[in-house]
């Protein structure tokens, strides 16, 4: 007999709570790049919106 049911079982949830952490883990240094990079996105995104609504207007008139 191999393993029993109930041992596979709780390796099964250790292999997926690693996965969860190693991705849990990978989204985190993610956040903190984006983070680190959103002050400067914004102020480009906010120039560029800007630009773009003066355009837009300029178009209208």
């Amino acid at each position: 007999m191999g393993p029993s049911p109930e041992l596979r079982q709780r390796r099964e949830f250790w292999l997926r709570r690693q996965k969860e952490a190693k991705v849990r883990r990978y989204l985190v240094r993610v956040l903190f790049k984006l983070s680190s990079f959103k002050y400067f996105g914004w102020i480009i995104y906010s120039r560029l919106n800007a630009v773009g609504k003066r355009k837009l207007s300029r178009n209208l008139l």
